[in-house]
């Protein structure tokens, strides 16, 4: 669990750092507790120490979320593609993805949801066409 919560609070303080470069561990620590250090931060977000509940909580405070959020380990992990874990197959043992790694498989997402939207696209004109056939026989028959 301490490393799935690790996981998202990283997540959350590095999405945060792409607009504000201060967003540091050192950082973020200072903003949760003035004891707290950066690295203390560090542990928490590899997931070698797990944050007391109260600890948590201004954490989740401070990244503008809820403790449940960080609960939730990393969206990377919630996002499923055909029932599948995108992120299945990589090891607890092994790092987050990179965010080149992350933009590439959703740029496939992409790519499948197109596909199946065109698919969709495709099957309804294609009842569309059936049901004015149909329409235009039985007006024909009646006539």
């Amino acid at each position: 669990m301490a490393r799935k919560v690790g996981a998202r609070i990283g997540e959350l303080r590095e999405r945060k750092k792409l607009s504000d470069p201060r967003w540091t561990q050192d950082y973020l620590a200072r903003q949760v507790a003035q004891h707290l250090s950066g690295t203390q931060m560090s542990r928490y977000e590899r997931g070698e120490n797990m944050p007391g509940e109260k600890r948590l909580e201004r954490i989740a405070e401070v990244l503008e979320t809820t403790v449940s959020d960080l609960y939730a380990g990393p969206e990377i992990e919630r996002v499923t593609a055909g029932g599948t874990d995108l992120m299945g197959e990589l090891s607890e043992a092994e790092e987050a993805p990179s965010l080149k790694r992350v933009e590439d498989q959703i740029a496939a997402l992409r790519v499948e949801l197109l596909a199946a939207v065109a698919s969709a696209h495709k099957e309804l004109g294609d009842r569309l066409s059936q049901l004015e056939r149909d329409g235009r026989k039985r007006k024909g028959s009646r006539s």
